[in-house]
């Protein structure tokens, strides 16, 4: 089971307890639920991309993002912002990357990449269901200092 399959069984059984608490604040099941689907809405208006970028941090949208990744079925790479600029561009440019979830923001130098940021989650009024377009068999691709 992908992680997002154990999201949604607690999301079912307890769809208004706590989920997660980060930037000092609660999120229910729900309301991450919401930002999930936002953002895995936003990533399939792009395209249906196995490895995604996803800049490292600990609040919601990078949470979030990592369930959305997981909801379709893709595989998240984890972008570091300390990281000297031509470090994040090998990385990207080994996993194929063409969609960055930032909250921040993030060099890339001419790199086409299309990124996608908690403003870009406000221009969506509603929230449709996702579909699991990819069938990836990796969480994540985790590339080490070494």
């Amino acid at each position: 089971m992908r992680i997002y399959e154990y999201f949604s069984a607690s999301l079912a059984q307890f769809p208004h307890n706590n989920a997660l608490f980060c930037e000092g604040r609660f999120y229910s099941y729900t309301e991450l639920d919401v930002l999930c689907k936002k953002i895995a809405s936003c990533i399939l208006e792009i395209g249906t991309l196995e490895n995604i970028g996803v800049v490292t941090g600990s609040n919601a949208f990078q949470y979030a993002s990592i369930l959305a990744i997981s909801s379709i079925g893709g595989t998240y790479v984890p972008l570091n912002h300390k990281n000297p600029i031509q470090r994040n561009i090998e990385i990207i440019n080994q996993c194929g990357i063409k969609i960055v979830l930032t909250d921040r923001n993030f060099d890339l130098g001419n790199c086409d990449i299309n990124f996608i940021c908690p403003e870009d989650l406000n221009k969506k009024a509603h929230v449709k269901e996702v579909e699991r377009i990819v069938n990836s068999e990796n969480a994540y691709i985790l590339f080490t200092s070494g």
